[in-house]
């Protein structure tokens, strides 16, 4: 290390100040769009949700209909 010690510098450079303004903005808006996103599917999944209980209900109907069949012959 020939004796030398670390020395930090106060000045900041205006292309590190852009820099890490530019990373700060990039990253809200990775994290605005990833939620979006999210919501998105969420909403997709309600939806599909209900459409699963619809059938549900629908096969629910059929099996009475076929077990108060099957029970009049």
């Amino acid at each position: 290390m020939n004796g030398e010690s670390w020395k930090f510098s106060k000045v900041v450079s205006i292309p590190s100040v852009l820099s890490t303004v530019g990373l700060i903005v990039f990253m809200t808006m990775y994290v605005t769009t990833i939620e979006a996103e999210v919501a998105v599917l969420q909403s997709q999944q309600e939806t599909a949700e209900k459409k699963f209980d619809q059938i549900d209900t629908k096969l629910d109907r059929l099996l009475d209909i076929l077990i108060t069949n099957n029970g009049r012959s």
